[in-house]
């Protein structure tokens, strides 16, 4: 009986260090290198897009793309399921128009995707806010008051201290 029991407690232990990223029965995260990465089926203009990802657990927030690597991992994701929506990615110029930088760190691009043409100000319109399309996997700036599904980002459990 006790080893029957230490066998359970040991597989247990073995299943939840095996989840990295966090999940439950409304939301599921997918891995990628170091992080997790949550895809929304909800509309959400940008600061509550923000907002949504902030009250995830574990440090998450709209996510920031540093390496082509990452970005075509993302892209692949959005692409190969046929979502139709372009989704927000976690950067803004609203501090200084022109000079696009993340939320979570305040850094500016190291990595970027520019679509052609892009970032544009288009219309004139006030373009704030980042999306990744969904076709190309490359960047636009919007307005971000506009609904958007989005992307939220966390470190991976492996990778928390």
């Amino acid at each position: 009986m006790n080893e029957y029991l230490i066998l359970v407690v040991v597989s247990s232990l073995c299943a939840v260090a095996a989840a990295s990223c966090p999940f439950n029965d409304e939301e599921e995260w997918k891995e990628f290198q170091v992080s997790c990465y949550y895809f929304s089926e909800v509309k959400y203009d940008r600061d509550t897009a923000r907002n949504f990802c902030l009250q995830q657990r574990n440090w998450s927030h709209l996510a920031d793309i540093l390496t082509p690597e990452e970005n075509a991992w993302i892209h692949e994701r959005l692409n190969g399921h046929n979502y139709p929506e372009n989704y927000y990615i976690g950067a803004t110029d609203l501090e200084v128009e022109g000079v696009f930088r993340w939320d979570n760190t305040g850094d500016t691009f190291g990595y970027s995707n520019w679509e052609d043409g892009e970032p544009n100000q288009w219309r004139g319109d006030p373009e704030n806010c980042v999306e990744m399309k969904t076709r190309s996997g490359e960047w636009n700036d919007v307005p971000c008051d506009l609904p958007k599904r989005f992307i939220c980002k966390r470190a991976s459990l492996r990778n928390l201290p």
